[in-house]
């Protein structure tokens, strides 16, 4: 059976990303961003923008690529909008990363200048320019007309769990594709309040800081220190968030706290990042029982969102693979294929294939290197198309919706079998009620074996094996158990299994 294509849609455009602030006159005495514990309104975001696109035009700034040194603070959200209305695409610099990775992203992407607002290194090969906001001018006429025309809107390097980072390039035709979607699908509306849980260098950030000021809405940025999984919790009790993109993580990390909170704001609930389980989305709604609950998926290669389910009590765990609720359908305009280890088209539904992507989202390669081994050429109907291959691997089911079956490099050869990492963490999970991870290291021998991480609790390694052994091959057990207070995290909020390795 030929798998379908995603029907084009004309998407409707009375909004996108570079519509923010189209329409500021219309609320520019409402709250824009909270940062730092204080209010700012559009009309000083809009100030502030103003200033910061008028001091690159005196400099005659025409790069662009315009590196950003980013915290969690008001000025970061001012400079990123400012570098996107002047026209050039933005490369997010965590202030607190360490020096190696800021220089390996200045060397790799290039950009033409560096933004910050502290004075920058005298060693940098790139210019810098420092911004500070002090006596900032009052400025009659607010439309910015951009200096610069780039097809880029950022660059953002991945967190580097699986080797070298690598530079992806989100367009502004597709992030504004992206928009167009979440402004038809979501009812996002200038009341709503956004939460901001995510660095600057992970794409979801993109969604949490625009879409509120698409709308009118007021985007909330987390406290700079503390626990950042309660921070986050305390925020959207606090601030009443009503719309939230979370890692799934979060649960597992705050579900003793949620029992006790009251969430009736939250009306939008979205996870995205990595697998969202069933019993762990079900616990939430216990606490935010107003807020429906949708698991997006999407490789920063194909600009944020590539496909939605929203959570349905009845279906969901029918339509879930390993307790993991389904991905969804592709959203519009894109078209996907399932392909196997010769890289062939899989015809016939659940059957588990790589899914590969392609449309306005997809980026065509990464900055300065060509990874041959990410894009498929495919010819259908005589024509040549290029997909993103996401090394996610899935099955389509009678439904049309992805089942998320596992990644394509968590599929590994243990004693001659073929091994999904995910049904073992599934059934860990399910004894256990931890969060755990299982990777794969080699002994002094050579051989692979399975080690499997988890979070300590009154559960007996003994009994855990021994139950295990009822429900999978003895090749599937983990030949070791080690638990720990807390798992490494990178900076995106996603378990580190590189870090478990190499421990």
């Amino acid at each position: 059976m030929d798998q379908p294509k995603c029907v084009k849609k004309t998407l409707s455009t009375r909004r996108s990303y570079r519509h923010v602030f189209a329409k500021a006159d219309e609320y520019l005495e409402r709250n824009a961003v909270y940062a730092e514990g204080n209010y700012y309104s559009y009309r000083t975001l809009n100030r502030h923008i103003k200033y910061i696109c008028e001091t690159l035009k005196s400099n005659d700034v025409r790069a662009k690529r315009i590196a950003i040194v980013c915290s969690d603070d008001f000025w970061t959200v001012a400079t990123i909008c400012a570098v996107l209305k002047y026209g050039a695409a933005y490369i997010p610099i965590l202030k607190e990363s360490p020096e190696e990775r800021k220089n390996y992203i200045i060397k790799d992407a290039r950009p033409g200048l560096i933004l910050s607002p502290d004075s920058a290194s005298d060693s940098s090969p790139i210019p810098s320019l420092q911004i500070q906001f002090e006596n900032i001018p009052e400025f009659k006429d607010v439309e910015i007309a951009p200096s610069v025309d780039h097809s880029e809107a950022c660059i953002l390097y991945t967190s580097g769990s699986t080797g070298t980072p690598k530079g992806v390039p989100m367009t502004k035709a597709g992030i504004d594709h992206c928009f167009e979607w979440l402004f038809d699908y979501f009812d996002f509306n200038e009341n709503d309040r956004f939460l901001q849980p995510f660095r600057w260098t992970f794409d979801i950030s993109i969604f949490s800081l625009l879409a509120p000021l698409s709308v009118g809405a007021c985007c909330y940025l987390l406290p700079q220190k503390g626990v950042r999984s309660l921070i986050i919790l305390d925020s959207l009790i606090k601030h009443r968030i009503t719309v939230v993109c979370l890692v799934p993580s979060i649960i597992s990390l705050t579900q003793k706290y949620l029992p006790s909170l009251e969430g009736n704001a939250l009306r939008i609930s979205i996870f995205g990042g990595e697998a969202l389980y069933i019993d762990m989305a079900e616990l939430w709604k216990k606490t935010f029982q107003n807020a429906t609950v949708f698991n997006i998926y999407g490789p920063s290669e194909t600009t944020i969102f590539i496909s939605c389910y929203e959570l349905n009590k009845q279906n969901s765990p029918i339509e879930s693979c390993n307790n993991i609720i389904s991905l969804g359908r592709v959203i519009p305009n894109h078209n996907f294929i399932l392909i196997d280890d010769q890289k062939e088209t899989i015809q016939d539904k659940m059957t588990t294939g790589e899914l590969c992507i392609n449309g306005p989202q997809a980026i065509p390669n990464y900055i300065n290197h060509i990874h041959k081994d990410r894009f498929l050429e495919v010819v259908r109907e005589g024509n040549k198309e290029i997909f993103f291959r996401t090394g996610d691997l899935v099955q389509l089911n009678d439904n049309d919706n992805l089942l998320f079956i596992g990644r394509n490099d968590e599929q590994v050869q243990i004693q001659g079998h073929r091994v999904e990492l995910k049904e073992i963490e599934f059934h860990i999970k399910k004894r256990t009620g931890s969060e755990n991870a299982v990777v794969v290291k080699e002994n002094k021998a050579g051989e692979k074996v399975l080690i499997a991480y988890a979070i300590k609790s009154h559960w007996s390694e003994k009994r855990l094996r021994r139950d295990l052994q009822e429900h999978l091959p003895p090749y599937m057990i983990p030949r070791q158990f080690v638990l720990m207070d807390v798992l490494p995290r990178n900076t995106n909020g996603k378990v580190d299994k590189k870090t478990l390795k190499e421990l």
